[in-house]
């Protein structure tokens, strides 16, 4: 008997997690072997005239053409630009009565932030600063202050000028290069975050939450894979990946599927980055992992181009099954990646009688009407071409047309 479609999806998607699971144990394969295995890898996509799945624009899979680079290479070709120097005044004398009202309105204004008062902290170190304008410690407390009130230009700007004082600040590294990344500026994000990321994974990220883990990394790899380092970026997002969405949640407190849907996002982007880095398992890893967090159609099929390219047709026959199961006569994207697929396979048995059974539901006997749209029973002619079998697909083609399909695209 064969297993239910829950059954099978149930299992695919066990494999899929441990796959995962084997590749954030050890995150270095990312990088280790990919400019080795390029040339297999092009050989494999010229002799099979593989082509990316509908709706993947090629450049976004296209193999890169030179040595793979680590984060610490990376960070050497990409530097911050040199901040303009900041006027330094005197600093207050030790003992002065000056130095203590500073730090009164110091302690004063953190203990009333700590109670939720903002505004009366902020203007307690607003006051210290005016007293003492080169401590980088207020700035510091002033940018968070700003940023728990919902100040975020303020916060930034106050970031900013502790990072001109101290290059070094880790939170001010930290904070400019997520503003940096919000604004679209992929060099400063990763130079920032870059030298944030090496200390942090010095000192095991001990300084930093999982959740904070997770968004600086994303951060850091997506603007690496924006600037053409995929090979770093990756490096980046197997760390960031490994944290598990629950943890994330329960840290933010904005819900699982918030988190679910920025993991799966990572991942998905890694997973092209994989391909273009001649790393086709590594890439079926990491869409299995996207497909766990958030199911999509193009996603699932993208999984199946990187098992084609790994050699893998079992494996991709196994996603076909997982494709078929959910019906993708239903709508035309679906039926556009599942034909794509099929036809890359050079047509699957099992997918043929799938559809033939279909076909059988689709047509109206007597009183009963079809179980799918004339439309949906045009797609299934097409899928059954492209499963390797044209007659039965034109006669059910001929049937849709009788029935009612009009739809150019589906009958084309």
């Amino acid at each position: 008997m064969r297993p239910s479609a829950v059954a099978r999806r149930s299992h695919r998607l066990r494999v899929l997690t441990h796959a995962w699971v084997v590749l954030a144990a050890a995150p270095c394969v990312l990088v280790g072997r990919a400019y080795a295995d390029a040339a297999t890898v092009t050989s494999e996509v010229e002799s099979l005239a593989l082509v990316p799945p509908p709706g993947i624009p090629p450049s976004r899979v296209a193999l890169l053409q030179r040595p793979p680079m680590t984060l610490v290479a990376v960070l050497r070709e990409i530097t911050e630009p040199q901040p303009v120097p900041v006027a330094v005044v005197g600093g207050l004398t030790p003992g002065s009565a000056t130095e203590s009202e500073a730090l009164r309105r110091y302690v004063r204004g953190k203990q009333r932030a700590m109670d939720g008062q903002y505004v009366r902290a902020a203007d307690d170190i607003d006051a210290a600063l005016r007293l003492d304008p080169n401590s980088t410690a207020l700035r510091a407390t002033r940018a968070r202050i700003a940023g728990a009130a919902g100040d975020l230009p303020r916060a930034k700007a106050e970031w900013e000028a502790v990072l001109a004082q101290d290059p070094n600040d880790l939170q001010a590294l930290i904070s400019v290069g997520v503003a940096a990344f919000d604004a679209g500026q992929p060099s400063r994000t990763a130079a920032l975050l870059g030298a944030a990321w090496i200390r942090l994974r010095l000192e095991g990220f001990a300084p930093i939450s999982d959740a904070g883990r997770a968004a600086v990394g994303a951060a850091l790899a997506r603007s690496l894979f924006r600037l053409g380092f995929d090979e770093a970026g990756l490096e980046v997002a197997a760390v960031a990946l490994a944290v598990p969405a629950e943890s994330v949640a329960e840290q933010r407190g904005d819900g699982i599927d918030a988190a679910s849907r920025a993991a799966a996002q990572l991942a998905l982007e890694s997973g092209e980055a994989a391909l273009r880095a001649h790393r086709p398992d590594v890439a079926f890893a990491l869409l299995a992992r996207s497909v766990e967090l958030t199911p999509h159609p193009r996603t699932v099929a993208l999984a199946a181009y990187a098992q084609l390219l790994a050699g893998d047709s079992n494996g991709a026959r196994a996603t076909l099954g997982v494709v078929m199961d959910d019906g993708p006569w239903g709508d035309a994207e679906r039926t556009a990646l599942a034909s794509w697929l099929l036809t890359s396979l050079g047509g699957d048995t099992r997918a043929r009688e799938t559809l033939a059974l279909a076909a059988i539901a689709a047509v109206p006997i007597g009183s009963r009407a079809g179980e799918v749209t004339p439309e949906a029973h045009a797609r299934i002619a097409r899928l059954m071409v492209a499963a390797g079998d044209a007659d039965a697909g034109a006669a059910e083609l001929d049937s849709a047309i009788a029935d009612g399909a009009v739809d150019q695209a589906t009958l084309e």
